[in-house]
């Protein structure tokens, strides 16, 4: 996962999105099995698609592998 280290001065913001219950059920499920919480496996998540985006790093080859990863690791949270 990736970490944001914070910078001395940086003020944090909140961002609201919305998603289906289910989804969110999902991501809950996901935290609780890897022992974080929601919101911050979320934030990790976006730092990743904002990295792999400043790096150029958006081929369909890397889209596929995240996305791959990402099954694996809901396979293992939902057989758990």
């Amino acid at each position: 996962m990736v970490t944001g280290k914070r910078r001395p001065g940086t003020r944090k913001q909140v961002y609201s999105i919305r998603l289906a219950a289910e989804q969110i059920e999902q991501i809950e499920q996901i935290a609780a099995g890897a022992g974080v919480p929601a919101s911050g496996l979320v934030r990790d998540w976006v730092l990743q698609a904002l990295a792999a985006a400043r790096s150029g790093d958006t081929t369909v080859a890397a889209v596929v592998e995240r996305l791959s990863n990402d099954v694996a690791e809901l396979r293992r949270v939902v057989n758990a």
